[in-house]
């Protein structure tokens, strides 16, 4: 039943309306003195835990409470959605912290196989991001409807702080959607240039082809000009980006820069 429909029903349902809605209120006090009444992972209509409620509206303290009673950290809705990617959808640094540190799963996906981390790229929440990135997030998982992956969602969103984390720490440059396109075809489609001049200074594989047989030259003659336009001075473009204080990616200077000579070729 729902968290608001705490007049009708049982007795049993209406103590569990009030828990959840008490979580999702950050009562504390409350939901301890109901602890002993209801089960901790008891549902609402959607299939949500009062976990779920607490971390949705950041009530930090309920959250942490929840945990300590042995709440099912990983539980999912009707959707498949968990307490982890509500709050990295919704920005919630402390939230997403506190359940990482807790050993909530990582890479647990919902009914569009969506993970916590996908759904913070999709968002440009970069600082969410970093910290699942930093705790070993898988970041190659693909999405259910497109093949998208976290890279992919970030170029798509044009979020390039996420771009240069994600690529900074080994994102996969070549995997390949549902229509065969890869991260630098996808940002050549879009004519994001800077995202182009990154990807393939990074080493992104520049021959493979789609599911029509085209490589990035050849998709399009508006997407090209995106490569093109990089040509002439594409290493200092690079070494520009690398080099700016919004750019996470200083990794790749001790991690593949040693690769970048063999890319950075005039197209």
């Amino acid at each position: 039943m729902s968290i608001e429909e705490d007049v009708d029903g049982t007795p049993e349902q209406r103590l569990e309306a009030s828990f959840l809605r008490s979580a999702k209120d950050g009562l504390y006090d409350k939901v301890v003195s109901l602890l002993t009444k209801v089960p901790v992972d008891c549902v609402d209509q959607w299939g949500s835990t009062a976990l779920m409620h607490a971390g949705n509206k950041e009530q930090i303290n309920v959250v942490q409470l929840l945990i300590n009673e042995k709440a099912n950290i990983d539980a999912q809705d009707k959707r498949g959605i968990t307490c982890l990617m509500e709050a990295s959808w919704n920005k919630h640094p402390a939230i997403v912290e506190l359940l990482v540190k807790s050993n909530a799963n990582l890479d647990t996906v919902d009914e569009r196989n969506y993970t916590a981390l996908m759904q913070a790229t999709e968002e440009g929440h970069s600082d969410v991001v970093k910290f699942l990135v930093t705790s070993r997030a898988d970041l190659n998982i693909q999405d259910k409807k497109k093949g998208y992956t976290a890279l992919m969602w970030a170029i798509a969103e044009g979020h390039s702080t996420v771009i240069h984390n994600l690529v900074g720490n080994g994102a996969n440059l070549n995997i390949q959607d549902r229509w065969g396109f890869t991260s630098l075809m996808q940002a050549a489609r879009r004519r994001y240039a800077s995202a182009v001049q990154f990807l393939v200074g990074a080493g992104a594989d520049l021959d493979i082809r789609d599911k029509k047989g085209r490589r990035v030259y050849e998709i399009g003659t508006h997407e090209l000009k995106a490569i093109q336009k990089g040509k002439k001075d594409l290493h200092a473009r690079f070494m520009q980006i690398i080099s700016s204080s919004r750019c996470d990616a200083h990794i790749l200077r001790d991690s593949i820069i040693f690769i970048i000579g063999q890319y950075l070729v005039l197209i």
